[in-house]
């Protein structure tokens, strides 16, 4: 992809032989021109995990008196959706004691799990678990940080950061609601002058921007409850054609734009960088309309 918009730019920029302008400038201006295209239209969305699967099972304690491996039972998953797949392991006993675990399925699906140890003829062993990362409140902490949600990202996505979200909804059991959204101002009039105590959250806003982005909640979270937050980011820059482009079609359109527009005001050549500077937002505003046409809402009265 990189090798495409290179191209494109020289020939926007007249100039195919690289007379006026180095590869290495253009490379920089091509991921310049990408950042700010990502973060106007906010084409490259993210929803993080907002539950797990299991890691690890490890012994906490070893107990005594085992004379065959006891059943190891992991509870059903307990995250909000359907075609969530349960866990499974077994125990390896040796000199009484339970010695080990072999997961032989992670499971999908899980938030809070409990592990139990049944059989065996013995007593006293404990399982510990860890479960594979996933976007979930932390009991009594109201503030969480996109960095700590950008961290979520799997690699070769070619996503960098998370500048901005759109919207939280947080787990209550057996519903996932949508939160309110407040602006900081309010937010801190209003919902953080009360002393509420910790319970299922209903509101957030956010405080911190950009890449260093937070948001709070209230009321505070009174467990760990998973959360789905619609996030718009960042691309990584691209270094080569192998280099994951997360930037999606039509948006792609525009970049070579808003690279000639910086390479010519490189050269202070006004006139020319305001019309590609005119194109490139041209081709964002249009390229929104083509992908969010209008839509009914239903066909048959109110929903």
């Amino acid at each position: 992809m990189l090798t495409s918009y290179l191209q494109r730019t020289q020939l926007l920029l007249r100039d195919p032989k690289e007379q006026r302008f180095n590869i290495f400038d253009l490379i920089g201006y091509v991921n310049e021109g990408r950042k700010r295209i990502a973060a106007d239209a906010q084409a490259i969305r993210f929803l993080p995990p907002s539950s797990g699967s299991f890691a690890t099972l490890t012994v906490g304690a070893g107990g005594a008196g085992y004379t065959s491996a006891p059943t190891v039972t992991i509870s059903g998953p307990d995250a909000i959706g359907s075609g969530f797949v349960q866990a499974t392991a077994t125990a390896t006993v040796s000199g009484g004691a339970v010695t080990g675990f072999t997961i032989t399925n992670p499971g999908t699906g899980y938030i809070n799990p409990t592990v139990t140890l049944s059989g065996g003829g013995g007593s006293g062993a404990v399982a510990k678990f860890t479960l594979t990362g996933f976007l979930a409140t932390v009991t009594n902490q109201e503030t969480y940080s996109f960095a700590s949600a950008a961290a979520l990202i799997p690699a070769g996505q070619g996503i960098a950061a998370i500048i901005g979200l759109q919207s939280v909804a947080v787990s209550w059991g057996s519903q996932k609601p949508t939160l309110a959204w407040s602006d900081w101002s309010s937010f801190q009039a209003y919902y953080r002058s009360i002393n509420y105590g910790s319970s299922w959250p209903v509101v957030w806003a956010q405080y911190g921007q950009g890449v260093a982005g937070t948001i709070y909640l209230y009321p505070i979270p009174s467990q760990p409850m998973g959360m789905d937050w619609d996030c718009y980011c960042l691309p990584i820059p691209l270094v080569d054609d192998t280099t994951t482009e997360a930037l999606p079609y039509p948006w792609t359109d525009a970049v070579p734009f808003y690279a000639a527009y910086i390479a010519l005001l490189t050269e202070g050549d006004q006139d020319r960088a305001n019309y590609f500077e005119a194109k490139c937002k041209q081709y964002v505003k249009e390229n929104r309309a083509y992908v969010s046409p209008a839509m009914v809402p239903t066909f048959y009265g109110s929903p």
